[in-house]
């Protein structure tokens, strides 16, 4: 059991949030998070595309007893991802709102606008790549159908099975997006420098593979 640090909220899987957009920086910060990233794209479908190598499941003895101040340290990394994880969802939802998009359809049209999924992508993998339940995909997709900006169709190649494809509407408006999206992410890496963002990438991976191996240790895939 983890020992208590402070109080962290974690917004529920299917929340999503529609405030009114207030401004956001760019200039100089703007032009630099544009190198770092290379591309307008969602940065957790960037580092989504790599195909890691599995780790086995971390193993944790039972009885081990670990001091106070260990324990208080262990538990501040996943309160500030806690908070980040709400302050994401918040913040990139409110930038995107002239596009009545959240984050996490941001994150849905992000992974449909590369290149392994032009020719539509089964929601499974869909499901698979954002690391979300099939029962959460559903209903954004249902919204994002609704909107006229994904389509599902048979898959010839198993006919119980849908590809999800973006069309061209929802390629217009992902293109109509990008300057939000960029002007986003030079705020939110404001003070990053190239090596800070690569460092950030490194030990965010490294944690979501160990977050893997647990959930596959205990038969929930990833």
């Amino acid at each position: 059991m983890m020992v208590p640090f402070q109080p962290c909220i974690v917004r529920p899987p299917d929340t999503e949030i529609t405030c009114p957009v207030k401004g956001v920086a760019g200039g100089e910060e703007q032009d630099r998070a544009r190198q770092v990233l290379g591309t307008a794209e969602d940065p957790r479908r960037a580092a989504s595309d790599t195909t890691p190598t599995i780790r086995p499941a971390p193993t944790t003895p039972k009885n081990t007893a670990i001091d106070a101040l260990t324990a208080g340290l262990r538990n501040r990394p996943f309160c500030r991802l806690c908070q980040t994880a709400n302050l994401l969802n918040k913040t990139g939802s409110r930038a995107l709102a002239d596009h009545g998009v959240t984050t996490r359809q941001w994150a849905i049209l992000g992974a449909l606008a590369g290149p392994r999924s032009q020719g539509g992508i089964p929601v499974g993998d869909l499901a698979g790549l954002l690391m979300v339940s099939r029962q959460n995909l559903t209903g954004m997709l249902s919204r994002l159908e609704a909107r006229g900006l994904i389509t599902r169709t048979v898959d010839k190649r198993g006919k119980r099975s849908r590809l999800i494809r973006m069309t061209r509407e929802g390629r217009q408006r992902w293109a109509a997006m990008q300057p939000r999206i960029n002007a986003f992410h030079a705020a939110a890496l404001a003070g990053f420098s190239n090596p800070d963002t690569n460092a950030a990438m490194h030990h965010l991976e490294n944690l979501r593979q160990n977050f893997v191996a647990l959930e596959r240790a205990r038969g929930g895939g990833g």
